[in-house]
């Protein structure tokens, strides 16, 4: 039902044992076709490099996965192929994308809380984060 509505469905986890150690570790691995992996310099250790075999990767994508920078590139693998990508954000997606630290998370709520969401946070937010050109450029764009 969900391919009739050009829908996706995303299975994420942050350690490859996830996979490997599931009761439905051979159902997710076939019908997850598209797999990324995050950089991991610990893949090429012991039970990761292992782990990663399991998933049904080579030694060398194993060896790629570990020399790669970390939250900067990533490994796809499909069945049209693999590749390294290099996802580099500028400041603006940064500062919108990039934020997991719980202080910065409670800042970005304590604005939500005091203006409307939208563009009068995205520009708060922005100017926040250190980047008042964009701010301005937030609050003058007719969109």
């Amino acid at each position: 039902m969900l391919r009739k509505k050009n829908a996706s469905v995303v299975f994420a986890t942050q350690q490859p044992f996830d996979v490997v150690n599931s009761p439905i570790r051979d159902v997710i691995l076939e019908s997850c076709l598209t797999k990324i992996f995050l950089a991991n310099p610990e893949a090429v250790a012991g039970p990761s490099r292992e782990a990663y075999r399991t998933m049904g990767l080579s030694d060398r994508s194993v060896e790629i996965i570990g020399q790669m920078t970390p939250k900067r590139q990533y490994y796809m693998t499909s069945p049209e192929g693999k590749r390294v990508f290099d996802l580099g954000l500028g400041p603006v997606a940064l500062a919108f994308t990039g934020v997991s630290d719980r202080d910065e998370l409670a800042r970005a709520r304590a604005i939500l809380s005091s203006c409307s969401p939208g563009r009068e946070f995205a520009a708060r937010w922005l100017e926040h984060r250190n980047l008042p050109e964009w701010a301005r450029h937030v609050r003058e764009s007719p969109f």
